[in-house]
């Protein structure tokens, strides 16, 4: 079982891995910018009605589009550590409905949680 929880945890931290690697982390950016951008183009005063329609017109398609990117490639990223969990139960490393069990268990879920939040912060100090 210790075997499992090992394999899950590094499962975790490659799809993180996985989801910077794949640019999903400044595709959803882009999204909110774009998002962002459409709010004050229709807050903005100074603006017809039509220009704020092809303004909400285009955010939706950046929108649109944003949504396509950030899920095909948090399928990816997800993708790659699911396969290599599923390989190594064909392979009789571990079993891949222990890792799968160990993933949604407290004790991962805390320690995932601790270790995003203490990238979070290390990250965070390396660009102050």
């Amino acid at each position: 079982m210790i075997a499992a929880y090992i394999a899950a945890f590094a499962a975790i931290v490659a799809f993180a891995v996985l989801l910077q690697t794949f640019g999903v982390i400044g595709h959803a950016r882009l999204a909110s910018e774009a998002a962002r951008e459409s709010m004050n183009a229709l807050n903005d005063p100074k603006l017809s009605d039509d220009e704020k329609e092809r303004a909400a017109q285009t955010a939706s398609l950046h929108l649109f589009g944003a949504f396509l990117q950030i899920a095909l490639r948090s399928l990816a990223a997800l993708a790659v550590p699911g396969a290599v969990l599923w390989a190594a139960d064909r392979l009789g490393a571990i079993s891949f409905h222990e890792a799968m069990e160990a993933m949604v268990s407290w004790p991962m879920i805390a320690a995932a949680c601790v270790a995003s939040a203490a990238s979070f912060f290390l990250i965070k100090s390396k660009t102050s």
